[in-house]
């Protein structure tokens, strides 16, 4: 019969192995947790301008920074927020661009918003960063592991 029991070196290398999977797995779980708060709001005016007929929040009812943003979403601007809380009415986490009214002045304007990756920024590049990592660090212990030479 055969020893059961790896030598020393063996057994500290298959712990070594073991290690990097296991850090390789939380890099790749921090970086899926981390991407929710990394997505920011892109706020703007939709092209097709403003209309008379329809509903829409009435400027009126929004705070002072919601005025601000919609003000400069009339003048061009196009916002991107780390939170919704600048943007009027309910803002949802939304891929898809999201169609927003506000009627001011007896006209409904409509603007779109949207929820991006901010890809080539700080928060961004950690999660792509976690994730990319990662996974090379498991891909790289389990080549170790099952093909040593």
């Amino acid at each position: 019969m055969t020893g059961t029991v790896d030598p020393p070196d063996v057994a500290r290398r298959k712990r070594l192995y073991y290690g990097l999977f296991i850090l390789g797995t939380f890099m790749c779980a921090a970086a899926v947790m981390l991407t929710l708060p990394a997505l920011q709001y892109e706020f703007q005016q939709e092209a097709t301008g403003a209309t008379t007929e329809g509903d829409g929040i009435p400027y009126d009812v929004l705070t002072d920074q919601q005025q601000r943003v919609v003000d400069g979403a009339l003048d061009g601007e196009q916002y991107v927020f780390e939170t919704s809380q600048p943007l009027p009415g309910r803002a949802n986490l939304a891929f898809e661009p999201t169609q927003l009214r506000v009627r001011k002045n007896g006209m409904v304007h409509t603007f779109t918003y949207q929820s991006v990756f901010p890809a080539t920024e700080p928060m961004g590049l950690t999660v792509i960063g976690l994730a990319v990592g990662g996974l090379l660090t498991i891909v790289e212990s389990v080549r170790r592991y099952h093909f040593a030479n």
